[in-house]
């Protein structure tokens, strides 16, 4: 990241999912002596620089590009737009801590289905191997090979359109 021109010192520990600095924006922030966790930073067309300075940022607090934070602690699941000096920032609002139940109520219920997806989308590929084996009753080794390898194939074709959604 920092050939693409983000601007972090060696003190500064950044814990982030490397697609969400995308080359075109990492040039304009700028980390001195800070933590960062898992962080977003919401999309703007400003061109000024997001300052992070003797500070600690929350696991999935989302920070506007443009905006300094000087010895703060920011919680997570925050939002920051304006700046912030000296601050140990508190949650947002008396509905924060719903606001973080609701978001990881989210977050497990995306899990979930996901696993959901996955264990249905062997069916097709089952279908075929037990098709092809089992209702056909004593099939030869080489039928047993092409059918797996169609097995194999259709799965990985069910793969790809779950992936593409």
């Amino acid at each position: 990241l920092i050939m693409h021109g983000l601007d972090v010192d060696i003190e500064s520990e950044i814990v982030l999912p490397h697609d969400l600095l995308v080359p075109s924006k990492v040039d304009l922030i700028r980390i001195r002596k800070s933590v960062l966790s898992s962080v977003y930073f919401n999309d703007s067309a400003s061109t000024d620089t997001l300052e992070v300075v003797n500070s600690s940022i929350g696991y999935d607090a989302a920070l506007q590009l443009g905006t300094r934070i000087h010895r703060c602690v920011i919680p997570p699941y925050n939002t920051i737009d304006d700046d912030v000096h000296d601050v140990n920032y508190k949650m947002n609002g008396e509905n924060s801590l719903d606001l973080s139940v609701s978001r990881l109520v989210m977050l497990e219920l995306g899990q979930i289905t996901f696993v959901c997806v996955a264990f249905g989308s062997l069916i097709p590929a089952f279908e075929v191997v037990r098709w092809s084996i089992l209702d056909n009753g004593a099939a030869s080794t080489f039928e047993t090979f092409v059918m797996v390898f169609v097995a194999v194939l259709i799965q990985s074709v069910v793969w790809t359109v779950l992936l593409r959604l």
